[in-house]
């Protein structure tokens, strides 16, 4: 029978939390939760580094391009401004400077992309095709070009 619960934001988004602090333990670092929903979700204890956790339950449909997992960092709309320009605004957090890394879960292949904060910079959404090596789906066998393949299951970018 097929599992038949429906999970909504703050459900997965706590997943994500749990899954990334048991990670980092089995890593041997100590992860201190941050109650104050401020931008920063872990803190490592040994480090003082400050994460984001962000997570995406499976990947899309990109076409004909693979499957890709697809993450919102923050909203972002443009806004009628001053003698008529249009001014981009943000509608959800800004991380920068409250988390030094981002951590990625794409929860079907279960892998993780720890990134620095400077190189997501002023994104709004964050994309990373499925691993070539565990796709599911056979629709594009190219090898993965995302510059981000060096961030995979990077935990040591966090010790």
């Amino acid at each position: 029978m097929e599992n038949s619960i429906q999970l909504k934001g703050p459900q997965i988004g706590k997943a994500g939390e749990l899954r990334v602090r048991a990670e980092l333990i089995l890593q041997g670092l100590t992860p201190a939760v941050c109650d104050n929903d401020d931008g920063t979700d872990i803190i490592i204890a040994e480090t003082g580094k400050k994460l984001q956790v962000k997570t995406s339950l499976r990947p899309q449909d990109n076409r004909n391009h693979g499957y890709k997992y697809s993450f919102a960092i923050r909203q972002m709309q443009f806004r009628q401004g001053e003698e008529g320009k249009y001014q981009r605004t943000y509608t959800r957090k800004n991380y920068m400077g409250k988390a030094d890394y981002f951590v990625f879960w794409c929860v079907e292949h279960d892998n993780f992309y720890i990134i620095p904060e400077a190189d997501i910079g002023e994104k709004v959404s964050f994309v990373v095709p499925t691993p070539t090596e565990d796709r599911k789906y056979r629709i594009n066998e190219r090898k993965s070009k995302s510059k981000y393949e060096k961030y995979r299951n990077a935990w040591h970018l966090l010790a």
